[in-house]
């Protein structure tokens, strides 16, 4: 059962993160600010999200229907993450790639030439 319950939370850390970073991307196209690495972008995306979404849950907060506010702060990342979500993805992608794509296709090759 704790599995489960660390597996759910796993993948509740990754959603949020996803949603950050690609609420995040969307700021940083409308800002016009644009990083030549991947990495950079990312990480700059996965901080501007986050803290876009600490203070908007601050002025959630000063009103008096916090579970409203919430609610509506989190909707809102989440509609402005679905639509950029596939661009930080395509740059993750290219990151893990550049980051494990060659020890990868090194042992794949060295895997095959054990069996000539």
């Amino acid at each position: 059962m704790a599995l489960i319950v660390s597996i759910a939370v796993l993948f509740a850390v990754i959603f949020f993160g996803l949603v950050a970073a690609a609420a995040g991307h969307r700021l940083l196209r409308i800002l016009g600010l644009e990083f030549t690495s991947d990495t950079e972008h990312l990480l700059c995306s996965v901080a501007l999200g986050v803290i876009c979404i600490q203070v908007f849950l601050f002025f959630a907060q000063l009103s008096s229907h916090i579970r409203i506010g919430v609610a509506t702060v989190l909707g809102l990342a989440v509609l402005l993450g679905l639509r950029a979500s596939h661009l930080c993805s395509e740059r993750l992608r290219a990151f893990r790639f550049r980051l494990f794509g060659d020890q990868i296709l090194k042992k794949s090759l060295s895997c095959s030439r054990r069996w000539y």
